[in-house]
């Protein structure tokens, strides 16, 4: 009986053989589903009963060939992510600052000197007041309830050699940014005059610097002189 018991696993084995494995992620978690094949040369998968309601299939799939089955399984699969997938335009902006910067006009601060979000660590000790200000215009990417953020760039503004160039007024992902990045940045709705006045304000702190680097390199005297005559940053 042994004997006859064992010859029955056997043969359970051999008409329902694993040949495959598919591999894939829904809703954030992975999953391997082994592909069996019969002794008839039947394919077939057991699908995980929520995966299955989530792509509106049933919970056992079978073909007649192990390309099909899996064909069927990744257009299953790929609809689904489609679905669920959406894309939103933002602006994220940062704002730092260290010293002197972080104080108002009575003296008292704006935020503490360990705020993580708000304060600029710089890597020369030298520099007690820094001010950092910037910002980005980003794509947010949703898909199957999960985000991913992107730097995002006009197709104008890439190289004429890649395809987005091709698509001049759109903005087209570029790098990811990573949740570790995204926590220092303020993130708004894009809009595209909030976006100029961004730009105004990035274009008078660079004029400020660019001042500031003139006056600087500029002999002892000339400084004095500069000073003396109330004319930095006029």
């Amino acid at each position: 009986m042994a004997h006859l018991a064992q010859l029955i696993g056997i043969n359970k084995l051999i008409n329902m053989a694993k040949v495959s494995e598919i591999k894939f992620d829904v809703k954030g978690v992975s999953y391997k589903v082994n592909v069996n094949c019969t002794s008839n040369g039947q394919f077939n998968a057991n699908i995980p009963k929520n995966v299955a309601d989530a792509l509106r299939i049933s919970d056992k799939i079978t073909a007649s060939t192990l390309a099909e089955l899996t064909k069927t399984f990744d257009e299953k699969l790929e609809h689904y992510k489609t679905i669920e997938t959406t894309e939103t335009l933002h602006i994220l902006i940062m704002y730092r600052a260290r010293g002197k910067y972080i104080e108002k006009k009575d003296g008292s601060f704006n935020f503490g000197h360990n705020d993580s979000l708000y304060s600029l660590n710089v890597s020369f000790s030298e520099i007690d007041n820094a001010l950092g200000f910037d910002f980005i215009v980003a794509i947010k990417q949703t898909i199957d309830g999960k985000d991913k953020w992107f730097r995002a760039k006009l197709g104008k503004d890439c190289s004429h050699i890649q395809k987005e160039y091709n698509e001049p007024n759109i903005y087209h992902k570029m790098q990811e940014v990573y949740n570790h990045k995204l926590k220092n940045y303020k993130v708004i709705p894009f809009n595209e005059m909030a976006l100029e006045t961004l730009k105004i304000a990035e274009e008078k702190l660079r004029a400020a610097s660019e001042m500031l680097y003139n006056f600087i390199k500029q002999d002892e005297e000339q400084i004095l002189l500069t000073l003396t005559n109330q004319k930095l940053l006029s």
